[in-house]
């Protein structure tokens, strides 16, 4: 493993949130719970490390809801099978779980395990091996996706002209090449791209829907995995899904390349400042005495020496008359005569 520094502590808890009213699939035990989400965080937890919560309200696909607003403990399995039923028997089932999800309260090893502050990925250990830029066809939604060497990938889509990609969302999972050309991915867990990382903070994963946890990216051409195009599962349309073309980022024109560049991926801002080597800004140079004192100019000086030369002649001149009219022989004979 590439990251092996000791596990980040978290002092609040973190979460897994199951929405009810984006699938149809519905847990039978607390086992499927358990299973739920070893398999999005390929952990080991066991169903009594787990704190079950019903949640209530408005769920866009823009962020999870809070799981300290309008919750309930769900203390045994009857208490979740009944949570998870239709509550009122004249609307229908999908009416009345829409707004319903079940909030799993993680123990802190799980995340503690994956979190680290360098790392590109939750999940992903290895390094990357390629990277794909694209967009979705008629919306204006950027995609991102990475591979890993470990096989999971990582797939970043913000709505374009966002600012910092505060809409968007963070898909993880598996991949492997698939039997013909291509690749295939298997969807583990998404949360929003803005994610904040802190060791204090609290966070809310969520899992992707049965009924798209599964894509296949088609390469288009020779088959040399330069371009890949295929469905994936998005949260920035009201579809769920939406066809993608991928191209890989070294074949991207460089000034297209900066324009769709999606920001590498270690989302929380503030820990990144904090990661980077400080700054040392150059101090102005103070002026010397003779530095200021040193006049300078583009102008010519030869109009300043033409000043000086005929201010001399002039006084020369004046001088010259005043002693011929005063001390002159001329007149010295005249004033004698008189």
């Amino acid at each position: 493993h590439l990251y092996t520094s000791t596990p980040l502590p978290t002092t609040m808890p973190d979460y897994f949130q199951i929405s009810l009213g984006a699938t149809s699939w519905r847990p039978k035990t607390l086992e499927d719970l358990t299973h739920e989400v070893n398999r999005a965080f390929e952990s080991d937890v066991k169903s009594d490390e787990l704190h079950v919560l019903g949640s209530e309200g408005d769920q866009g696909r823009e962020a999870p809801v809070s799981p300290t607003s309008g919750s309930v403990r769900l203390n045994d399995e009857e208490s979740m099978l009944d949570f998870c039923s239709v509550s009122d028997a004249d609307i229908s089932e999908q009416d009345s779980i829409a707004s319903k999800a079940l909030v799993l309260e993680l123990p802190p090893r799980v995340l503690g395990e994956l979190r680290h502050p360098k790392k590109v990925g939750l999940l992903s250990i290895g390094r990357q091996v390629a990277k794909y830029c694209g967009e979705v066809r008629g919306f204006n939604v950027d995609f991102a996706l990475k591979l890993f060497d470990c096989g999971h990938f990582h797939i970043k889509e913000t709505m374009g002209g966002s600012s910092a990609g505060l809409r968007g969302s963070i898909f993880e999972g598996r991949w492997q090449k698939s039997g013909g050309s291509g690749i295939r991915l298997e969807f583990l867990l998404r949360y929003p791209s803005q994610m904040v990382r802190r060791r204090e903070a609290s966070s809310t994963y969520e899992a992707v829907p049965l009924e798209s946890r599964f894509a296949a990216l088609d390469t288009k051409g020779e088959g040399k995995e330069e371009e890949l195009e295929g469905k994936l599962p998005t949260c920035c349309s009201e579809e769920g899904t939406s066809w993608v073309m991928l191209r890989r980022e070294a074949e991207l024109p460089d000034r297209q390349a900066r324009s769709r560049q999606i920001d590498d991926d270690d989302d929380d801002e503030e820990l990144k400042a904090l990661l980077r080597p400080p700054v040392k800004r150059a101090q102005p140079k103070k002026k010397s005495w003779e530095e200021d004192n040193d006049w300078d100019s583009d102008e010519p000086t030869w109009p300043m020496y033409l000043g000086i030369f005929l201010f001399i002649m002039i006084f020369c001149a004046f001088a010259y008359l005043w002693y011929e009219e005063n001390y002159s022989p001329e007149v010295k004979k005249d004033f004698d005569e008189l």
